[in-house]
């Protein structure tokens, strides 16, 4: 069994990674709330001409952005969750097999 190349635990700790990247305290809609709210402080301070110019240049859709991020740590989660349960029943089957 020892000779098999995959850790189930650390597909695991991949996944719960990839859940707190979405959901957790500083994930990736938790950062994007900060930063939006964040802009729009130093929007309402930085009230001049440089002001202006930066936020005229700072054109990014940050909803669009966050989605796309969202998009794929969703799909990597999903393919770890596959590779879990794929590795779990080889593991399962590893271990039943007897050699005689």
């Amino acid at each position: 069994m020892e000779d098999l190349k995959f850790d189930l635990d650390k597909l695991r700790e991949m996944k719960q990674k990839c859940s707190d990247l979405l959901d957790g305290e500083n994930g990736i809609v938790t950062t994007q709330n900060k930063l939006k709210e964040s802009l729009e402080q130093l929007k309402i301070d930085w009230g001049t001409a440089a002001g202006e110019k930066f936020f005229s240049d700072l054109e990014m859709d940050w909803d669009q952005e966050v989605a796309q991020c969202k998009k794929y740590v969703t799909a990597v989660s999903e393919l770890l969750d596959v590779a879990i349960d794929k590795y779990g029943e080889v593991e399962i089957e590893a271990n039943n097999l007897k050699i005689f």
